[in-house]
């Protein structure tokens, strides 16, 4: 999409956004409740702009070598192919390296794409590798990555978020208190997810010692996960 089409879907969805919450029609609700036609039309472009500048921006990672494969791949698609298969899923998600370091030691795109950083990933056992896979899994099979969009895209039309450039609108709404809220429901259904696989493999990790492998020196960010005392509650 054209940086002037985006220009001028960020006026109408600003706009729309204003008369919809100004005009005070019958059909004026809660995005929790329904929504107006207006609403949920604006709502639908944007997750559309979101999902395919999402594309654009990875075909653009691959041409310039941000996203990127190798050898070092063997393990971790093997092993993330088995959890598809336990998964019954014939759709297994993509699997790639990333350069991207400001996502942290993996991420779960959602049209199915799952980038890991090769260097942190270094740092684990093939046991622990087996959890973050899992845990990234988990974001794919219970399509969180797309839900996630459609709850970004509600907030940005709720809030008439500037859409000039569709990442940085996906940061901005992420500071919003319903956007954080989902993301640590989803990370916790993840997390849910990935110690239910290892446990049934029989796999057993330290989980507070795989947290702080993963974070080194940094400090770990709780923006979209709980502090790590509390996911390692009970592990």
């Amino acid at each position: 999409m054209s940086r002037i089409l985006r220009v001028f879907m960020v006026m109408v969805v600003s706009l729309a956004s204003v008369l919809a919450h100004a005009v005070g029609s019958s059909d004026e609700t809660d995005f929790s409740q329904g929504a107006s036609a207006m609403q949920l039309s604006l709502q639908k472009e944007v997750y559309g702009i979101l999902l395919s500048d999402t594309a654009e921006v990875q075909q653009e990672y691959r041409a310039d070598g941000t996203f990127y494969t190798s050898d070092a791949l063997a393990p971790y698609r093997s092993i993330l192919k088995a959890i598809c298969t336990e998964a019954a899923r014939s759709d297994c998600p993509d699997i790639t390296f990333t350069k991207r370091t400001q996502q942290g030691i993996a991420a779960m795109y959602p049209n199915g794409v799952l980038a890991l950083n090769e260097e942190l990933m270094a740092r684990l056992t093939l046991d622990e590798v087996s959890f973050i896979l899992a845990h990234e899994f988990g974001h794919f099979h219970l399509a969180h990555s797309k839900r996630r969009i459609k709850v970004l895209a509600k907030a940005i039309v709720d809030n008439s978020i500037p859409l000039r450039e569709p990442e940085q609108a996906l940061a901005a709404a992420g500071f919003l208190s319903e956007v954080s809220e989902i993301h640590h429901v989803y990370e916790r259904e993840a997390d849910a997810y990935g110690y239910a696989y290892i446990a049934k493999k029989g796999i057993a990790i330290d989980c507070l010692r795989l947290y702080h492998k993963i974070a080194g020196d940094e400090p770990v960010s709780t923006d979209k996960h709980d502090p790590i005392e509390e996911r390692c509650r009970g592990r």
